[in-house]
């Protein structure tokens, strides 16, 4: 089975297994070793410059902008919806025929990361497993395909409301 890590920064990337396919985001190499890094941040970002620097000096595979398929993702599945990083690996992930994804390090537990990446991420995730590949988010703290309450709309709540009004 084609299985591959995908690794952020945040609480939890130690947890990823050392063996097998394993994808830094970003600076996640400065971290700990990968077999590929991917940032689709602008090349002027220091994280993405020194995640290429590491890369070269360590020679592993740099998916940057310059050289990430888009056109052919896109053209594939019909969807131009990327919102960070993660987003555009999970996409690769799917388009390289992996079969199972694992998530490390992804939490999304502050407030630009929920507003601002957790749909795309969540798209990619839904995506992935409508094909199905197994994802498997891993983290106490992730908020990866969860709801920002936790409970489920119409379900969970302790007086049976379908809505919650803060």
């Amino acid at each position: 089975m084609k299985k591959v890590s995908i690794i952020g920064a945040d609480m939890g990337w130690a947890e990823a297994p050392e063996d097998g396919e394993s994808w830094g985001m970003n600076d996640v190499i400065k971290l700990r070793p990968v077999t590929r890094i991917i940032s689709s941040d602008l090349e002027a970002d220091t994280n993405v410059s020194d995640a290429r620097k590491l890369a070269d000096e360590t020679n592993t595979p740099f998916i940057g902008q310059e050289n990430y398929p888009l056109k052919e993702i896109i053209e594939k599945f019909g969807v131009d919806y990327f919102s960070n990083t993660i987003a555009y690996a999970l996409a690769l992930a799917i388009y390289e025929g992996y079969e199972e994804i694992d998530l490390y390090g992804i939490n999304l537990d502050n407030p630009l990361e929920y507003n601002h990446e957790k749909d795309g991420i969540d798209f990619w995730c839904g995506f992935a497993k409508g094909r199905g590949v197994k994802v498997t988010v891993h983290g106490v703290r992730s908020q990866v395909m969860k709801t920002k309450s936790g409970l489920l709309y119409g379900f969970g709540h302790p007086q049976g409301l379908t809505h919650l009004y803060l």
